[in-house]
């Protein structure tokens, strides 16, 4: 390729492989701008961008062995854009975009960004910018596991009250990701919201005196995904200094377990 040359800096491992390689070509992106635009190449991109581009390009041959109406029925553009029409069919027939395919395998690991920073050096202009996914990340978050939208208050009060809580559990939940994470369990932030969200109790027993007995509620009727789900909901439980949870527990020892005091009941 006829960028892939005259790099600024290349960085190697151990053995000596290149593992990442930038540069700064002077280009203006229009006529009133006076911007630069930076290249680089990374091997753990180009890992990441091949595993991609290959199970896309599977998935499209699979369309295109299942038919018209399967490929017809695919909304996912990543399938789909590996798939053209046969030109010198007299019917409509479909087959694989190889050349597409070849041109995306060729391309990968490569990744350039505009600026306007013209005095600040590339690399930390490119280390800035894969920072960004982290307010990305928080952003998605709130959207979605925290539900901070649709708002349903209308007064300027409750409204800031409504985003003081979100941005409260927000705080509370990146820092117990990244205690997770710290204590070394490979979990997303989706998979530690849904696994802790599935931690649910149900009565089993209850009697005059109010002596309840909870039994850990299951999440399916498949044993070995129970059991698997159970481990990984008291791994993440240790993680905070939660005692795990037996399959049957009562309200005096669930109080213990997460050291709530007598006079605050559960919520049961």
């Amino acid at each position: 390729m006829v960028f892939d040359s005259n790099w600024d800096n290349i960085s190697y491992d151990d053995n000596g492989s290149e593992i990442f390689k930038y540069k700064t070509i002077n280009i203006p992106t229009a006529d009133d701008l006076n911007n630069k635009i930076i290249v680089t190449w990374s091997l753990k991109r180009q890992a990441h961008d091949i595993k991609v581009l290959n199970e896309r390009y599977a998935k499209s041959k699979e369309l295109v062995d299942k038919g018209e109406g399967a490929i017809n029925a695919s909304i996912k553009h990543g399938q789909r854009q590996f798939i053209k029409k046969k030109k010198s069919s007299t019917k409509i027939e479909y087959e694989t975009n190889e050349a597409l395919y070849e041109k995306r395998l060729k391309y990968a690991g490569y990744y350039a960004l505009t600026t306007s920073k013209k005095e600040d050096n590339a690399k930390d202009i490119y280390h800035d910018l894969r920072q960004l996914w982290h307010i990305e990340e928080c952003f998605r978050v709130m959207k979605t596991n925290l539900d901070t939208r649709p708002v349903y208050v209308w007064t300027a009060d409750r409204i800031r009250g409504h985003f003081l809580i979100c941005y409260l559990a927000l705080v509370l939940e990146r820092l117990s990701y990244y205690k997770v994470r710290q204590a070394g369990i490979n979990i997303s932030n989706n998979m530690l919201i849904d696994c802790l969200k599935k931690a649910d109790l149900s009565i089993l027993k209850s009697d005059e005196d109010d002596n309840i007995i909870f039994m850990r509620q299951s999440v399916g009727t498949d044993l070995a995904k129970n059991n698997e789900m159970f481990q990984l909901q008291d791994k993440l439980l240790s993680v905070f200094k939660i005692n795990r949870l037996s399959m049957c527990e009562d309200v005096i020892t669930l109080e213990n377990k997460f050291k709530v005091s007598h006079k605050l009941q559960l919520n049961y």
